[in-house]
């Protein structure tokens, strides 16, 4: 009983630990309590986009920049930083009439921090503003 009582912080925190993973495996959903933040913008379409959206995010600070015309989606990431160890981002291309669908996405590459003080949304606010620089 004495060791329970000295070690309940540890017990409690990996009990979550494997509630929160539990959850995640049973409802498929592998972003579950984790911290992201999701954005769409629409952007005139022209031959050039996807060289466009490379260089906003590379002048982002986005690192690791990687276009995969496949599924038309772009992935970088970010370097460490106090707020957060870094971010996993992703910008997908969804081409409509004359214009281009952006959803960005950028989420926390620790799969356990729920709180990101902020650098998610700040992620997608440095992309569009070098974006409307770029076009």
């Amino acid at each position: 009983m004495e060791m329970i009582k000295d070690n309940i912080f540890w017990i409690l925190f990996f009990t979550t630990l494997i509630i929160i993973s539990v959850v995640r495996i049973i409802t498929r959903r592998p972003n579950f309590m984790r911290s992201m933040y999701e954005q769409t913008i629409e952007i005139s379409s022209n031959e050039k986009s996807v060289s466009s959206l490379q260089e906003a995010m590379k002048r982002a600070g986005f690192k690791d920049v990687d276009f995969n015309s496949e599924d038309k989606k772009f992935h970088a990431t970010t370097s460490f930083s106090m707020s957060s160890w870094f971010e996993h981002i992703e910008v997908k291309m969804i081409p409509l009439d004359n214009k281009l669908q952006l959803h960005f996405c950028s989420i926390c590459g620790y799969p356990y921090q729920i709180y990101d003080w902020g650098k998610n949304k700040q992620n997608f606010e440095r992309f569009q503003k070098e974006l409307i620089k770029v076009m």
